[in-house]
C-alpha cells in the first residue's frame, strides 16, 4: 500500500509540474534564423520583409547566432526571441519558435 501512495503523490505532483508551474523558456537552439552580413544584424523570418534587409544574406540557427557578435535588426526580432514564461506541456506543443 506504500508504495501505490508513494506512486500516487509522484503521478500527481508530476501532472501539477507539467501543466500548472510556469518556467521560463528561451528559443529552441535549432529556431531558424536569417543573417545579414552587410549590416552585421540577425533577422527572425516572421520580421524580413520589413527588415529592409540587404542581398548578403545567409540562413543559420539561433544556437550558432551565439558565436557571432551580430545584432537584432529590430524590435520585432528581439520580441519574437524574448524568453516566454509557459508550462512544460505548452513548451512541448508550442509552436511560437517554429517559423
Amino acid at each position: 500500500m506504500k508504495i501505490i501512495r508513494i506512486i500516487s503523490i509522484f503521478l500527481v505532483l508530476a501532472i501539477v509540474i507539467l501543466f500548472y508551474i510556469p518556467f521560463t523558456f528561451n528559443p529552441p537552439g535549432d529556431t531558424r534564423m536569417i543573417i545579414d552580413h552587410n549590416t552585421g544584424t540577425y533577422i527572425a523570418p516572421p520580421c524580413f520583409e520589413e527588415s529592409g534587409a540587404t542581398n548578403y544574406l545567409e540562413e543559420t540557427t539561433y544556437k550558432e547566432l551565439h558565436d557571432k557578435s551580430y545584432s537584432s535588426s529590430s524590435a520585432c526580432t528581439d520580441e519574437l526571441l524574448a524568453a516566454e514564461k509557459m508550462t512544460f506541456i505548452e513548451f512541448l506543443t508550442s509552436s511560437k519558435w517554429s517559423w
